[in-house]
């Protein structure tokens, strides 16, 4: 086991800070304590002329303030290290936290506070326990702090523990000792025969009326007059909650003062609150008619976030279901309608559908709807819209346009070419002059061209039976056949169906006009109008009813551009 100094075994190092290391250690019998006795050791590096003169102004505030925990303190070459006691008694936080101090204690730890100071050192820098009345050191670390700036911590630590009530010392034997004593006793034989006379003599009043007075009032007026008072609760639904509805001993009654009243405060059963959302003001009215509600106030909001129409409760205060009394009043938000812009429809008629979508779109409105119908123009181009050309709609409005579906015409098909015979070839022999001969018996005049000929075919040798020309059957080239491709079937139009769509408006949104549209096999539609964004802005839009048809997706426009998309 590692020894301090020949005198001091150690037993576990316990924290290190800057320049000192704090050990616990136990002492050996000649170390200045007990044998045995477990001390706390902090070692300090010194290995400069300015660390060596710290710690030696560190030993000579010792010296001089004689920390009641300090046991050692050593100063030579290759050891410099200070050995601090356990100190009983309560610590300073104990002792702040005490209700009543005494008023010696905080003089001594005022003028412990100062001696410290003197030498450079705050209330914060020592382990300080309360010995009775007497404040302690139990420990002090090393300090740089001057005596004015120590002094100023000092007082700052003090405040709080100060604060709470103090009990004051008085000299023993004084005779003043003795005055708050005989004060009590003379103040409380006065009482006690006031209080007597009053019990068996009581003075005699008019019980004053207090019906219909709110219930603080009324008993502020009885107990002003020297009466008691009581409450039991009642129901009168055309008196106001709170109010007096009935009173005993009833007003002009004569009755000793101190005696009791006892009042009879209107307070009916709670009642639930009735839903008010979508009803007219009319209709709110009769509703809180029917509940013995009252109405409250009334401000208007912009239904366009809601979709809720002019005129309609959009929101209640208490919400519907909660539990109030009755004659509570109910505050509303009614919609002041949904603010929408207006703007020309252009005339696309002529106009090939992407564009005169991509006009739609630069309106602010929807191509919601396309049919179709047979003509002589180009195929998609604009026949007519809904609604006419240069109308003023509202923005976001739905567009039907008509389209041009080409007329139908038959499937062409080829008919084969047909059969042609070859060219006959007549049967030339030449003779010895190399003159072509036609036929056996002879050639015609020189010069002529011989005429074609069909072929012959004989019946037998050497039959005299007459010949029957047989054509030379020539051999066809086989008609290739066009079958006509039919049109491609028309796939069966994919059914719509119900999506929900939720969307969380960013609390930071850019100012601007906001709407969100539905993208689909049908075309775009707005499903959130436009809106002023700073309506919007951390605001939660959604919609359980959106119907859509195939492939969709949302999109959220900012000042008529993409600002977000999203879909399933």
């Amino acid at each position: 086991m590692a020894r301090i100094d020949g005198k001091y075994e150690v037993l576990e190092e316990r924290s290190q800070s800057g320049g000192q290391t704090i050990y616990q250690v136990r002492a050996d019998p000649l170390a200045g304590a007990e044998a045995g006795e477990l001390l706390r050791l902090s070692w300090f590096q010194v290995a400069t002329p300015d660390e060596r003169n710290a710690f030696h102004r560190y030993r000579a505030a010792l010296k001089a303030l004689a920390p009641e925990g300090l046991a050692d303190v050593v100063a030579r070459p290759g050891a410099y290290y200070a050995v601090w006691r356990d100190v009983p008694g309560l610590a300073l936080a104990a002792f702040q936290a005490q209700p009543i101090k005494n008023e010696t204690a905080l003089s001594n730890l005022r003028d412990l506070a100062a001696r410290l100071a003197a030498h450079g050192f705050a209330l914060m820098d020592a382990d300080i326990v309360m010995d009775g009345d007497e404040p302690q050191i139990a420990f002090l670390s090393p300090s740089t702090r001057t005596p004015q700036e120590a002094e100023s911590l000092s007082a700052a630590a003090l405040t709080p523990i100060s604060q709470g009530k103090v009990r004051r010392q008085r000299p023993r034997g004084s005779v003043w000792s003795w005055v708050p004593g005989i004060a009590c006793l003379v103040g409380a034989a006065y009482f006690g025969a006031q209080a007597g006379q009053i019990y068996l003599n009581p003075a005699l009043a008019d019980v004053p009326a207090v019906l219909g007075q709110d219930v603080k009032a009324a008993a502020g007026k009885l107990t002003g007059i020297g009466y008691r008072v009581q409450y039991v609760e009642g129901d009168d639904r055309n008196a106001a909650l709170g109010a007096v509805i009935a009173q005993e001993p009833a007003a002009g009654s004569t009755l000793h003062l101190g005696r009791l009243i006892t009042l009879t405060v209107n307070n009916p059963p709670s009642l639930t609150v009735p839903r008010l959302e979508e009803q007219t003001l009319d209709q709110v009215k009769q509703t809180l008619a029917e509940n013995l509600l009252k109405l409250g106030s009334v401000s208007s909001v912009d239904g366009a976030l809601s979709n809720t129409p002019k005129g309609r409760v959009v929101a209640q205060l208490p919400a519907p279901g909660a539990v109030i009394r009755r004659g509570q009043s109910v505050r509303l938000l009614i919609s002041s309608g949904i603010s929408v812009q207006q703007t020309w429809l252009p005339d696309l008629r002529g106009l090939p559908f992407d564009d005169a979508r991509d006009l739609v779109r630069r309106a602010g409105l929807v191509v919601n709807s396309i049919k179709k119908e047979a003509s002589d123009a180009a195929e998609n181009t604009v026949l007519r819209q809904v609604p006419a050309a240069f109308s003023k709609v509202d923005v976001g409005s739905p567009v039907t346009l008509v389209l041009a579906q080409t007329r139908y015409q038959p499937p062409a098909v080829t008919t084969p070419p047909l059969p042609v015979p070859p060219v006959p070839v007549p049967d030339t022999t030449f003779d010895e002059s190399g003159n072509a001969v036609s036929g056996a018996e002879g050639s015609p005049d020189a010069g002529s061209t011989p005429a074609a000929q069909p072929e012959f075919a004989p019946v037998g040798p050497g039959s005299d039976a007459p010949v029957t020309p047989v054509p030379a059957t020539p051999t066809p080239e086989a008609p290739v056949s066009e079958t006509p491709t039919p049109e491609a079937a028309t796939p069966a139009q994919t059914p719509a169906r119900i999506v929900p769509m939720t969307y969380t408006f960013p609390a930071d949104l850019p100012a601007g006009t906001v709407e969100i549209v539905v993208r689909d096999d049908d075309g775009e539609r707005i499903i959130l109008p436009p809106t002023d964004s700073a309506q919007l802005r951390g605001a939660v839009a959604q919609r359980d009813d959106v119907s859509v048809r195939g492939n969709y997706g949302f999109t959220v426009r900012l000042n008529g551009q993409t600002y977000a998309t999203f879909g399933p």
